[in-house]
Order: structure tokens, then C-alpha cells, then sequence
């Protein structure tokens, strides 16, 4: 772990200024109490709801009035949820950039080079980004606001990264993976002094290497200087040898917690690559007129594309639930001439492209006496476009729904919300598959949203996209409003919560990949979408802004 500093003592005189600084500037009597959106999930974030919970001004009547407030310029796209804190909105851009603007006037604050600013604090590997990007560093997850701090994860090289949220200033960094296509591309969640992330990589879409060796992990940082506190890997190791386990990336939303059983919920996505061993009886399994359930061929320390429950402390996996079957995938595996090293059959690549969503559901009415009337889910989307609700206590399958057609993107990707009765997902439908809008027969082949009754799963509504183009982005609720966004061209979308209803539509100037915040009656629109993903979709729309929408 790198401090900058020449000692530990000057980095604590650094902190102690940078929370002297950000405690004045919060305590000035003419600050306006603004409403907080502290990570990708929004409000605190721990469990990854991204809903406003405070909103009060905008609503299925007042929504139509939203308009735009200030534009900010960015140098490059937007594609993270903008956090929000004590009047002040912070994101990044593809150029490289960290971002602080003024909440209600669009105004800079400060603006930081990441790669500048830490230059000679992390090893930095030219291959890791540059064979798909312009620019050599980038942040592309909402940071998570820690007190007077910001945390985030770097999109290559495989770090976390520790801002003064006043000023911008540099207080520590830390490595996770050296690999050299190792990133990160979710957002953490900070609790009780930790931070909790997880690492993802470019290495399945990378021709021209013996792949894969990256195996996925999951993190807790002392929020304060960075240190590790444990790492849980995602698959027995590999010893950095081609040929055994690798893949098994956390890459979206952000972890949820649970504080009453003291646990932390992720889910993961594909393998890259499997022993011969492991092929062998996947084979079995594939020639068989009846497979095994559970997947026999499937260790328990092989946690691909599942949903898990950590101990907090420990880093002990409390429970781990494997979904879908086995999916060993790799983008150059796919190509028409693959590589010999390719496994007999490339999956799906249904990952879980976002952490769990926690939440509690009814389980019994007033009139049927039970011990808990009430049980509490962890409710994820997969690629595959099946959204899982499973127990929090055990992680045995509440529910199930088949929501909407899967694809390589998805399928459900980003970010699920809720309303406290329904789960609503985005149904992405990157391939323009038959995408039926259930309960009714109405076909269509472009993406849309679906609502999910949270107690049983059965479907409420589905809604076409009204631009017919893809729906990438996380969903966002504030008061009986979902919130959605269109990529092609660009264009937010608000739908009312109970019937799925359009009520309103902005046009924007690129696509939206990033889901929306909100506070105060304002809505914040990260826009644009050119650069994102390995064999990414072609009608993606360069944006340079950030947009304020205010009733």
C-alpha cells in the first residue's frame, strides 16, 4: 500500500486537513440540508436499492415538469451513477477525469487527471486499457463517499484510489492485481470504517495471449489508509498457470450489506477458462439424458456465476448459490477461427453484471399467525435475463422469473430497484432477440423495462423501450417514479411504477449507459457511450456532459 507521504505521520497531518476542511465547509450555517447519494446504490447504498428515498418534489404528476438546469462539459463520456453530498455532485469521465461541480449550479469545483495525479504511486502496466482506449487511466464507478473522502476503483491498472472530497487531493492508493488486464469496474460500498470492492478483467476478450490466468476477488480496505484487510478469491487458485481456473469477475453495481446478520452480498460472472478435468465432465454432463442438479462438476470453491453471502468479519463465505449451469466463456473463444486452446463449448456468458439487491418481502397474511410474517431477499438480474430472489438467511431460491430475452450484454445488467413491492430490472436485449412484454402477447426486438412482483416474482408489467434501441442502464426509483435510460440516440425515460406507463421523455446528447441520481427535486444524467466494452454495440453515442433535469 502507497501513502503519499514521506511518512505515515504526514499522511495523517494530510487527512486530518483534508477532514478539518470538508467538516468547516459542512458546517457553514448558510448550507442547505441536500439530500445525499453516497454510491452506486444510492441514498447510504448498503443495500443497493437506488432509490431516493427522501424525494418529495418529483412524482408521477410532476415528473412532465422536469427540465434542464445547467449542462456540465466533460472531456470524454460518462457512464457512472454521479454521487451527491453536501450540495456538491462527483463523477468521472473516460478521458480520465474526476469531476466536482456545484449541486445547484453546474459550477467546477475541482477537476483531477487521475493518471497525474498518481503518477509514481501505482504501478502502472501501458497494456492494461490501451489496447481498447484512448487514455491510460480511468475511473468509470461512481465514487462512494466516505465521510470527508471519496473512494474508487481505477479501470485498469487494478487499483482503489482515496480523494479528499474537498479539495480533490490525493490521500492513498492500493493495488489489487497486477495482472495486466485486471480492473475495476463496479463501485464500492464503504461500512464501520471499511470499504468493499471487487476485481474484474479485459483478458477473455484479448486475442493474441495464451489465456486466461486473472481470477476474480473480493476485498475489505481499511477506508482510512487502503490496507487489505482479507481478500476472498473467487476460485482455487491457479498458481498463474494457463490451462486451470480463471475468470470469475465481479464487475457491477456495488456489494450490499446486511447489518443485522453482519453480512456483505455479491454476485459473479463466467469462467474464462477450466482444468481438463473439469471439461471432461462437463462433456459427461452435456452427453447425459438426464445431468446431475447440483452440477457435480462444480467445486465448492468454484463461485462462478453465483450469488454470495460474506461474513463481514471474517471473510468466510457464509453461502454461496451457483445459478444457471456451468459457463466457461471467453470473447475470442467465440470468434470464427478461436484459439487451440479454446474448451470444447463456449457458454452463453450469462454473468451477474450486478451485486444483490436486499429488501423484505411479506410471506403470510394478517389472518395465518406465523413467527415472521416478513422474509428478507437478495434479488439479482443476470445476463441471461432471469432474475433470482434467494433467501437472505440460507440462500435457497425464494423465486425465479424468466423476465425478458438474455444476450452477451444482457439480459439484466447494472443495477436492479425497488419500490418496497416491486423489483423493476432494465431488459437490455443487445442481440434484438423476441422480447415478449408479459403479462401481454405484445412482441418486440428492442430492449424495455419489467416489473416484478416482489413477494412471488410473477410479472406486473413490461414496457418497451419507445426508442427501440437497447436499455443499459441501472434503473432508478424516486417516488412512484422509475427512471431509465435509452441508448440510441440518448434519452431518459420515466415510467410510473405501477403500470409501467411512459410519463415523460428528455432527449440527450449521446447515449445513457449510466443510471440517473437524484436529489432535491433534480435529476442527474451521466451521458454517452463510446468507448465502453469488448465487442461493444455499434450505435453507441459519443456524449462530453453531465445533465441536471430540475422540477
Amino acid at each position: 500500500m502507497k501513502i503519499v507521504a514521506s511518512s505515515r505521520v504526514t499522511f495523517l497531518i494530510l487527512l486530518g486537513f483534508c477532514l478539518a476542511f470538508g467538516s468547516s465547509s459542512q458546517a457553514h450555517p448558510d448550507l442547505k440540508p441536500f439530500k445525499s447519494w453516497l454510491n452506486h446504490g444510492g441514498g447510504l447504498g448498503l443495500k443497493n436499492q437506488r432509490v431516493a428515498m427522501l424525494e418529495n418534489h418529483i412524482s408521477a404528476k410532476s415528473v412532465s415538469k422536469l427540465s434542464l438546469n445547467w449542462e456540465f462539459a466533460t472531456e470524454s463520456d460518462v457512464t457512472a451513477t454521479p454521487a451527491i453530498s453536501d450540495g456538491v455532485v462527483y463523477f468521472p469521465d473516460w478521458n480520465g477525469f474526476m469531476y466536482a461541480v456545484e449541486q445547484e449550479t453546474g459550477n467546477l469545483i475541482w477537476k483531477k487527471n487521475l493518471l497525474d495525479l498518481t503518477s509514481g504511486f501505482i504501478t502502472f502496466v501501458p497494456t492494461n486499457i490501451t489496447k481498447f482506449y484512448p487514455k491510460t487511466m480511468v475511473s468509470r464507478s461512481t465514487p462512494t463517499i466516505v465521510g470527508d473522502m471519496l473512494v474508487f476503483g481505477v479501470y485498469g491498472p487494478c487499483a482503489v484510489v482515496a480523494l479528499c472530497k474537498a479539495s480533490g487531493a490525493l490521500l492513498w492508493t492500493k493495488e489489487l492485481d497486477s495482472h495486466p488486464y485486471a480492473l475495476i469496474s463496479m463501485s464500492g460500498t464503504a461500512f464501520e470504517g471499511a470499504y468493499y470492492i471487487g476485481t474484474s478483467s479485459l483478458e477473455e476478450g484479448i486475442d493474441g495471449i495464451d489465456c486466461c490466468i486473472f481470477q476474480g476477488a473480493f476485498y475489505k480496505l481499511d477506508v482510512k489508509t487502503g490496507d487489505i484487510i482479507y481478500k476472498v478469491p473467487m476460485l482455487p487458485d491457479n498458481a498463474g498457470q494457463t490451462g486451470r481456473y480463471a475468470g470469475v469477475a465481479i464487475w457491477g453495481s456495488s456489494p450490499s450489506i446486511d447489518v443485522h446478520r453482519r453480512r456483505v452480498f455479491i454476485a459473479t460472472g463466467n469462467a474464462y477458462s477450466t482444468p481438463p478435468d473439469i471439461d471432461a465432465c462437463l462433456e459427461n454432463e452435456r452427453n447425459s439424458s438426464s445431468p446431475p442438479f447440483p452440477d457435480v462438476c462444480l467445486p465448492p470453491d468454484d463461485h462462478q456465476e453465483s450469488i454470495l453471502a460474506i461474513d463481514m468479519a471474517s471473510g468466510n463465505v457464509t453461502w454461496s448459490r451457483q445459478l444457471g449451469g456451468y459457463d466457461t466463456f471467453s470473447y475470442v473463444c467465440a470468434a470464427v477461427n478461436p484459439p487451440d486452446n479454446c474448451q470444447a463449448v463456449n457458454g452463453p456468458d450469462y454473468d451477474f453484471g450486478m451485486c444483490p439487491m436486499l429488501m423484505k418481502i411479506a410471506t403470510k397474511s394478517a389472518r395465518e399467525p406465523a413467527e415472521k410474517p416478513w422474509k428478507e431477499i437478495a434479488v439479482a438480474g443476470q445476463k441471461s435475463g432471469f432474475i433470482w430472489a434467494l433467501d437472505q438467511d440460507n440462500g435457497e431460491v425464494v423465486w425465479v422469473t424468466a423476465a425478458g430475452p438474455g444476450g452477451y450484454i444482457g439480459g439484466s445488467s447494472w443495477g436492479l430497484t425497488t419500490d418496497g413491492q416491486r423489483v423493476f430490472t432494465n431488459m437490455i436485449n443487445n442481440l434484438k432477440a423476441n422480447f415478449t412484454l408479459l403479462p401481454s402477447s405484445t412482441v418486440v426486438q428492442s430492449g424495455g423495462w419489467v416489473a416484478i412482483n416482489a413477494t412471488n416474482g410473477d410479472i406486473l408489467w413490461s414496457t418497451a423501450d419507445p426508442f427501440a434501441s437497447t436499455t443499459n442502464a441501472p434503473l432508478t426509483y424516486a417516488n412512484g417514479v422509475v427512471f431509465g435510460g435509452s441508448v440510441e440516440p440518448g434519452n431518459v425515460v420515466a415510467l410510473d411504477a405501477k403500470t409501467g406507463k411512459v410519463l415523460w421523455t428528455y432527449a440527450t446528447p449521446g447515449s445513457i449507459y449510466g443510471g440517473v441520481s437524484i436529489a432535491d427535486g433534480c435529476v442527474f444524467v451521466p451521458v454517452g457511450n463510446s468507448l465502453i466494452g469488448v465487442n461493444n454495440a455499434p450505435n453507441n453515442v459519443k456524449g462530453k456532459s453531465v445533465l441536471s433535469l430540475c422540477i
